[in-house]
């Protein structure tokens, strides 16, 4: 089997993000199951340096990050990582967030609202024809 072109495949992630899930201010879900990458995806600023952090904390865990792909407007970002578990993923793009971003509503009840918005919009993209 050959590898896919990464750099291609976060360009994908990014344009299905920026179409679909904008309304979901970040998330993760499966994107290619035979290589078990996962897409990371933010739309809240400053995506260059949330992948920074990410990048980090990916490298600091052992995780090999395949790709990054950034809006032209620097709003953005897709991440293709090797990595099956979705909400270990999850909660580490939400930490990332939080400590460039400065959340506090995470923890709070629009911080559910928001990450609940997410799951069903993911879950709403995949089951809609």
């Amino acid at each position: 089997m050959t590898s896919p072109n990464w750099a291609h495949e976060a360009m994908r992630a990014l344009e299905l993000n920026k179409r679909a899930l904008f309304e979901a201010h970040r998330g993760a879900f499966a994107w290619h199951a035979p290589t078990k990458t996962m897409v990371l995806f933010g739309n809240q600023g400053q995506p260059h340096e949330v992948t920074k952090v990410l990048r980090l904390r990916c490298d600091e865990a052992g995780i090999t990050v395949r790709a990054i792909a950034i809006c032209d407007e620097s709003y953005s970002f897709a991440m293709l990582v090797e990595h099956a578990d979705e909400g270990f993923m999850t909660r580490m793009l939400n930490e990332a967030s939080k400590s460039i971003l400065g959340e506090q509503y995470n923890e709070s009840n629009f911080g559910r609202y928001q990450q609940s918005v997410a799951a069903a919009r993911i879950g709403q993209f995949f089951v809609e024809p």
